[in-house]
């Protein structure tokens, strides 16, 4: 599997739910807003978490509209749509850590990171689509 690192919004209130074995876990859906202007879209992860941190995001008062950083494991996900005949697929994320992004400049306050995210890099923000990978 993949690791991803991605900075996104809550899109729905969090929902703490126990599984058969009576874990706790969370099921969310991240938007990441890519390009700007003409060329800007929104990719969506499902994130799910599990045991301690599906407790930590509940605790922690993340809700819609919360800007967050998450990383994790990544693989695409082969689904039925809820008519019973159709496929699609998505991308599943499954949660190995969490942090609070500071939105302190637009009037809202949200927590800031407790620490520097290992996976912020030097170079500017690249979108893949219009420039070159850095090699």
């Amino acid at each position: 599997m993949a690791q991803i690192h991605v900075i996104g919004r809550i899109t729905a209130d969090l929902d703490l739910k126990y599984g058969q074995s009576g874990n706790p876990y969370v099921r969310l859906s991240l938007a990441e807003n890519l390009g700007s202007k003409e060329h800007a879209r929104v990719q969506y992860y499902q994130v799910w978490a599990w045991n301690e941190d599906a407790v930590r995001l509940i605790d922690s008062k993340v809700r819609k509209g919360s800007l967050v950083r998450i990383s994790g494991t990544l693989e695409l996900e082969v689904y039925t749509k809820q008519d019973g005949t159709t496929t699609n697929k998505r991308m599943k994320v499954s949660l190995q850590s969490w942090d609070f992004i500071s939105t302190e400049s637009r009037g809202r306050r949200e927590a800031a990171p407790q620490q520097e995210p290992a996976c912020v890099s030097p170079l500017r923000g690249i979108d893949g689509d219009r420039e070159n990978l850095p090699e």
